[in-house]
């Protein structure tokens, strides 16, 4: 498989749905020992997070630290250098493009899974041209959404290098 891939998928059925508008929340962190130390979850809807982070906790991740927009995202990142961003496109504040800019001159090397509603070919080409690692769309169902994002942890997992 290529370094970049496309997932065609997304999550349109969720169900007690909700957003979280504070904008300051404390990072939510779930211990569990896996294959994975740290991700980084930026996104705006808190529904969202929450069900990806649940995701994210039964895959492969021992923590999942979660901000509520790309300006949080970026100063948690310098804070607890995640091995894995997943992104949302488009949040108030800090846009996802954006953030990707910003996290690229961080780190060259995190995998960034862009998480989108957005099919412009534009947009995709734009993050792809920033350092973008997979796009999975949030459109779908769960249960595509959940497959998706257990392709992309696996993919990643893959290409990882054993720990010394």
């Amino acid at each position: 498989m290529s370094k970049f891939g496309l997932a065609t998928l997304g999550v349109a059925s969720m169900v007690g749905a909700g957003d979280e508008q504070s904008g300051h929340r404390q990072p939510f962190m779930t211990e569990k020992t896996v294959s994975l130390g740290t991700a980084l979850l930026i996104d705006d809807e808190a529904y969202f997070r929450r069900f990806v982070g649940q995701v994210l906790k039964k895959a492969l991740v021992e923590r999942v630290f979660e901000a509520c927009d790309g300006r949080e995202g970026v100063k948690l990142f310098q804070e607890i250098s995640p091995e894995i961003v997943l992104l949302d496109i488009n949040m108030p504040h800090m846009g996802g493009v954006e953030t990707l800019t910003a996290l690229r001159k961080l780190s060259a090397t995190v995998p960034i899974i862009m998480l989108t509603s957005v099919s412009e070919e534009k947009v995709v080409e734009e993050c792809v041209g920033q350092g973008a690692t997979y796009f999975i769309r949030k459109d779908v169902p769960a249960h595509e959404l959940t497959a998706a994002l257990q392709e992309a942890l696996g993919e990643f997992l893959e290409h990882r290098k054993p720990s010394a």
